[in-house]
């Protein structure tokens, strides 16, 4: 043989030897393999295994072409059986994978974790050995929660059943719950044992917020460093970050009621143990205490009195009866006080009035926070706990007066709002909640701003890139630069959310563009412009000079680079849209706790008893001096380093891939290990690739990245997947998703399984769920709070909102009603007064304003408007198109039930046998005949017949006569029942049901003779109604389809109700406003039901109705939810009057929605193009304005605000908060600037709303009807048709004159002209002349 011949058989077995490859397929060539490639799809296998339609919509050919493929696929592999002996010499190409330790791999068969397989670890860890003995930790028994030292809960547990464990002692705990996080949630869960060993040395860590924790070196807490992860406190520095939760939301028990709860609270801060007593110097306090011992116990306690202060101070001597409801706490004192446990599992209405009590008791509550000093160090972290319960994050201080330590709690920071739920008696706190010192710690933000940089804000050379670019304002300010701040706050944070959510969509949209459509230089024009990084640096990928590449933007692709091209444009868009999804759950993680910064780590001697729960699902517990999330506990890690090993160390040269599914990889302990082992740290990280999976779909994705990854030379044998199931778990969860989740996962390791044959790999999976962890200006003669009409000014059947949700014609209104009314210091809606009612005949003429509503009025009506951030007034004929004015966001009524009114009844029954002879032997005996019988009793005789032959059941009322006339129980009666007269049963209260069909009934009801009639085209519709009907008054109807019609009757057969309905109609309106909000909404929805449909073709839900008072009454009851509508009144040649709800507000309904299929499907299907849409809602401040506000702190307007032509005169809503935003992160000094700010603020989170004008007409008042006003003294307006108009009242604005002289001008009056006078002041007071 020659050596020509011996190189030619070497190629030849060298190609025989080669894997198949996709473009060795027939009909499969760089065009279609770059398509696939792009589908992820990159060997032979995954296109075996496709159907023809499927490789045909993939690949972009036909099914005749596709179907050849997958034959070839086929032959090309070997799907077959083989021999047992084949398999055994297969198996010698097994690589196996140290894990380290010996045993280990001798219990895997001697040298570790072996390829070709998915080896499964699962289960629980042991414990942590971590806090000293004082800390506190919070857990659950069978009766309730427990705040106390892990040293006193170990002794309690401890029946002496102590075992010996590692290097110390465990004790089982059958019944103790921990919270612990699992899946970056909190939840309740299983503690199993309690631990505890020696330890010499401690870490004292301290906090910001005043945590102090003293733990173990090798304890964890869950912090922050490029990602949530446990950390030792060894590792742990100054200015780290450590999470706690942001709420403890735990199941409730009915322990106490809000009485029980202030009482409780009032006594932990002002109760006493000798005597048994309670002391307060409020007199509202003492009267309240005691009518509730008196309620509650059934004695009245003796009341001591100490008028030895300026404010006497009064004792109330408790008895033993109300030491059941105390706990203990009549042991206690001021050093040893604590909450009582029940109260941790108390709903937050109960945990509220105890803080409430003890608040009013013992706390200082200022304009800005509230701050409670206490002797008891159990008090002040028990009260974190319970703060917490409630979303409340507080800190504690020690302050140290004459030698003594005082633990001082303050609640500062975003989550004061939710003080103001607290029920206070005495005290109050009623402040806007502004920026605070605790927030998103700057270290999570610059984590994120490089995630930015590498996705859509880096450089894009000279060319203007449209996604990412920066907008100028406060988020991307910490995205783009360095932040001067050492927190951001929520808004910031969650506008940085939305920056890295806008910028995901648009470049989805860009590949989706992409891959739908073929490739060519017209789209590549279309997409360039969004592409967040420089085109030319693709030319690498392209195989080309970058010179060269852009020539492709400029002038054309060439044929054979489109698909390349393409290819490179979707792989980097690919990659850079997972660095937003990394973005994107690190920034949801974070979202998930509070964050807490470390000031200072010192290691003290200890030499004591360390303590540890041990917590198998989520090894974790909330515990410390306040709460914490603590660690307790690593086979993945090392494996990732083994696997870079040589075989003769048991490694097999490799590299790894870790895929991550809930924050478990750690870089650092990867060094740690790779130092020990002796090898490059450095080195060993870069050999192992970490992808987070943010779900299950992106986890099965990743597969599909490590074929591509080896098909491009890396030498990946390790697979670790930590771990396999939580996502599976998460979004399948309870029984009925079991089935899905399973077949998924089924076809999950499937994958997993020919991943590891394919390329020889090992798979290492864990299967546990591991924890993750105003001062108002304007014109002097304008009243203060604000006037919009004077001059009696609305026409007689303006429609006015009560406070008790009744709604009345300003025609009918009366003297000492109350009102709701807008308090403009506050931009509040509350309740108010009304006193005299005015009445003006002499207005020529009537402005009608329209916005979404309408009002009609005089000239000199004044309107609420905003001019230079301040409420301002202005008349009507000064009014213009486009100006803002106020009107009711939202009108809160709570409403009451509502009685249904009393009404006769009608019920039957029949005389006993025995009756009908007694009443024949009385007409015998009184000599009386049947007519004169019928005559008296008012019946027929025919009637009187049936009635003594029991043939028929008649009234019951009737038979009553009967007996009355003889003078006493004659007649016997039976009851009986009909068809026509059944059980009827009336509800007693107007409840959502009856609602519902009293609303459909006044849209499309008919009364009949005998009953009332419904008709609807749906047939559902109507039998839903016959089961309200059904529910309601125990009686249905009979439903009929009207002969040659598609249409539907609803008959109910019954007097009564029509009765009933008769005797309500008139003030129907009235009884739904005056009633609680569900029944309000269950009548909007019957009306609808009858009278509404969704438009089809643009996003409105319409009702249409002739009688217009009804359309304007629901048009203020869909405001009780917070909904917009507009009113066209006389539309067309029938003159139909409209109401509209649009836009954004039509979300709004859906929380009504329809009870037929089709409309309700026609409205989700609405809500949901909606919410694919932004609509604005324009705010009455200036652009210009607030420019000047922004550039004069010295912030760059265009940074904020987005560039608009000078058309746009105002800002939107989101603008506007995104000024606010931005302003509150600055140092301000002038006032009037803070004044600006202080009431951009309360405009954005005001009950009032200001609506644009769209349109002033103006009639003549020819027929010289009324206008009407009243008077409200505190607030000096009201709500009429939705806006707030101004109260009549006498204004007099007085100024200097000439020569000494006053000038009194009479501004507004009820029913005078406007006019002046002068006067002067002299010795001798007012005179008309000097």
């Amino acid at each position: 043989m020659t050596k020509g011949e011996t190189k030619g058989d070497e190629k030849e077995s060298a190609s025989e030897n080669k894997e198949p490859q996709i473009t060795d397929l027939p009909g499969v060539g760089p065009a279609v393999s770059a398509k696939l490639e792009a589908a992820g799809i990159y060997d032979l296998m995954s296109i075996a295994v496709m159907t023809p339609s499927d490789l045909s919509d993939l690949a972009g050919v036909s099914a005749a072409v596709a179907r050849k493929i997958i034959q070839a696929a086929r032959s090309m592999l070997d799907l077959g059986f083989m021999e047992g002996t084949e398999y055994a010499k297969k198996r010698e190409s097994v690589l196996t994978i140290t894990t380290g330790s010996k045993n280990f791999d001798s219990l895997l068969g001697g040298k570790g974790i072996e390829s070709r397989a998915i080896t499964e670890a699962f289960g629980a860890y042991g414990s942590g050995k971590c806090v000293s003995k004082e800390t506190l930790v919070s857990y659950f028994n069978d009766s309730t929660m427990h705040v106390e030292t892990i040293e006193e809960t170990y002794n309690k547990y401890n029946k002496g059943n102590e075992k010996n464990f590692e290097e110390g002692l465990i004790i089982p705990v059958s019944t103790v719950k921990v919270l612990s996080l699992v899946n970056n949630k909190l939840k309740i869960t299983n503690a199993t044992h309690l631990y505890k060993e020696k330890n010499k040395k401690l870490f004292v860590i301290r906090t910001k917020r005043g945590r102090v924790l003293k733990i173990t070196g090798n304890h964890q807490l869950l912090s922050f460093d490029g990602e949530i992860k446990w950390k030792k406190a060894s590792l742990l520095k100054q200015k780290d970050i450590i999470a706690y939760p942001k709420l403890i939301d735990i199941k409730i028990k009915k322990i106490y009621d809000e009485d029980d709860a202030y009482f409780l609270g009032l006594f932990v801060a002002e109760g006493t143990s000798n005597p048994f007593s309670l002391s307060n110097s409020s007199e509202i306090i003492k009267n309240w205490v005691v009518g509730y011992i008196k309620r509650k116990f059934g004695y009245s306690p003796t009341i001591r009195i100490d008028n030895r202060r300026p404010n006497p101070v009064y004792t109330i001597l408790l008895r033993n009866p109300t030491r059941e409801i105390i706990g203990g706490l009549d042991n206690s004192n001021s050093e040893t006080k604590y909450i009582p446990e029940k109260i941790f599992l108390a709903n937050k209405n109960v945990i509220y009035s105890f803080l409430a009590g003890y608040f009013d008791g013992d706390a200082e509550v200022s304009n800005n926070d509230i701050s409670i000093t206490t002797k008891s160090e159990r008090l002040a972290s028990q009260l974190t706990y319970l703060l917490l319960r409630i979303g409340i994050s507080s800190s504690i201080r020690n302050k140290i007066v004459n030698g003594k330590t005082f633990k001082i709690v303050r609640i500062s920071g975003e989550d004061r709002k939710n003080l103001n739920y607290i029920k206070f008696k005495l005290k109050k706190f009623d402040s806007p909640v502004r920026n605070s010192a605790y927030g998103y710690p700057s270290k999570i933000v610059s984590y994120i701003k490089q995630l930015y940089k590498e996705s859509i804000g880096g450089n894009r050379g000279r060319q203007r890139k449209l996604i990412g670019k920066n907008n100028r304002n406060m988020a991307y300010d910490h995205l783009t630069h360095e932040s001067f701040t050492g927190v951001i706050n929520s808004p910031t944070f969650n506008s940085i959310k939305k920056i890295f959510i806008e910028s995901r969509k648009d470049l989805i949209e860009v590949v989706d563009k992409m891959e739908k459509h073929p490739f060519s230089f017209r789209l590549l024009g279309k997409i360039y412009r969004k592409l967040p990084f420089a085109f030319n640096s693709l030319a690498e990928q392209v195989e080309i000079k970058k010179p060269s590449i852009r020539n492709y933007n400029l002038r054309s692709i060439p044929e054979g680079k489109r698909e390349i091209l393409k290819t490179a444009l979707i792989k980097e868009l690919n990659k850079r849209i997972e660095k937003i999804n990394l973005a994107l759950a690190i920034l949801c993680n974070v979202e998930q706790f509070n964050w807490d910064i470390i000031e200072s780590i010192e290691i003290i001697d200890y030499d004591d008893y360390v303590y540890d729960f041990v917590v198998p699902e989520g090894h974790a517990f909330i515990g410390g001096n306040m709460p914490t999330i603590m660690h307790n506990t690593q086979v993945g890690l090392t494996l990732a380093v083994n696997v870079q090993l040589p075989p003769e160390k048991g490694g097999v040269n490799g590299k790894g891939v870790f895929i991550d599914t809930e924050g478990t990889f750690r870089p650092a302990r990867i060094k740690q290990i790779a130092e020990k082992l002796g090898a490059n740290p450095e080195k060993a990280l870069k050999n192992i690739f970490v992808a987070r999976a943010f779900n299950s779909d992106h986890q099965i994705l990743l597969l599909d990245k490590i074929s591509e990854m080896i098909k491009n030379g890396e030498q990946i044998k390790l697979l670790i997947i930590d771990s396999l199931t939580a996502h599976f778990r998460a979004e399948f969860s309870g029984r009925g998703q079991l089935a899905d989740r399973q077949q998924k996962l089924n076809r999950y390791i499937h994958q997993l399984m020919k991943l590891a044959e394919t390329y020889n790999l090992a798979v290492y999976v864990t299967n546990q769920v591991m924890a993750n962890p105003a001062q108002l200006f304007g014109d002097p003669t304008t009243a203060i709070g604000g006037h919009i009409v004077g001059h009696a000014c609305l026409i007689g059947d303006s429609l006015i909102q009560l406070a008790d949700g009744s709604i009345i014609e300003i025609q009918k209104m009366e003297e000492g009603k109350e009102v709701l009314s807008g308090n403009f210091n506050k931009l509040r809606i509350e309740t108010d007064e009304n006193e005299k009612v005015f009445a003006n005949p002499n207005i020529k003429k009537i402005y009608e304003i329209k916005t979404n509503g309408q009002v009609k009025c005089s000239g000199l009506h004044r309107f609420f408007g905003v001019e230079n951030f301040n409420i301002t007034e202005k008349e009507a004929k000064d009014l213009k198109e486009g100006d803002f004015v106020a009107q009711a966001r939202k009108l809160n009524i709570d409403g009451e039930d509502r009685l249904v009114p009393t009404f006769k009844i009608k019920r039957i029954g029949k005389i006993t046998e025995d009756s009908g002879e007694v009443l024949r032997k009385k007409f015998s005996e009184e000599n009386i005949t049947r007519k004169e019988i019928c005559q008296k009793v008012g019946i027929k005789p025919r009637q009187l017949r049936r009635i003594l032959n029991q043939e028929y059941p008649t009234s019951i009322e009737v038979i009553d006569n009967l007996n009355s006339y003889f003078g006493g129980q004659i007649a016997k009666l039976v009851p009986a029942f009909s068809h026509k007269h059944r059980d009827l049963r009336v509800p007693e209260f107007f409840v959502p049901q009856l609602a519902q069909i009293f609303g459909y009934f006044i849209g499309d009801g008919n009364f009949e003779q005998f009953g009332i009639r419904f008709r609807d085209a749906r047939l559902e519709v109507l039998q839903n109604y016959n089961s309200l009907f059904k529910q309601t008054f125990n009686i249905g109807g009979n439903i009929t389809k009207m002969p040659y019609k598609n249409c539907y009757t609803l008959n109910i057969n019954s007097r009564e109700i029509a009765d009933l309905f008769k005797l309500m109609a008139p003030t129907i309106l009235q009884e739904v406003g005056k009633s609680r909000t569900e029944v309000v909404g269950s009548f909007i929805k019957g009306f609808f039901d009858a009278e509404g449909h969704v438009d089809k073709k643009r996003p409105h839900v319409l009702v249409s109705q002739k009688e217009k008072q009804i359309l304007r009454y629901l048009q203020l009851f869909l405001l009780r939810f917070g909904i917009r509508s507009t009113i066209k009144f006389d539309i067309g040649r029938k003159k139909m009057n409209v109401l509209r709800i649009i836009d954004k507000d039509v979300r709004g309904y859906l929380h009504i929605g329809f009870t037929a299929k089709d409309k309700q499907a026609r409205l989700i299907e609405t809500v949901k193009i909606l919410e694919e849409k932004y609509s604005y809602e324009m705010m009455p401040i200036g652009r210009k304005e607030l420019k000047e506000v922004l550039e004069s702190v010295g912030i760059h307007y265009s940074r904020i605000i987005k560039p608009r032509p000078e058309s746009y005169n105002w800002v939107s809503r989101e603008e506007l908060k995104e000024a606010f935003n931005a302003l509150m992160n600055c140092t301000i000094k002038d006032r009037q600037i803070k004044q600006k700010i202080n009431f951009i603020g309360k405009l954005l989170n005001s009950d009032i709303r200001f609506e644009k004008i769209r349109e002033i007409s103006i009639t003549k008042n020819n027929k010289r009807d009324l206008l009407y006003d009243f008077s409200v003294p505190l607030h000096e307006n009201y709500i009429a048709n939705g806006f707030i108009v101004h109260n009549s009242t006498y204004r007099i604005y007085l100024r200097r004159g000439k020569a000494g002289s006053r000038v009194a001008k009479l501004i507004d009056s009820p029913n005078l002209p406007e006019n002046e006078c002068v006067f002067f002041v002299t010795e001798a007071g007012v005179v008309d002349e000097a």
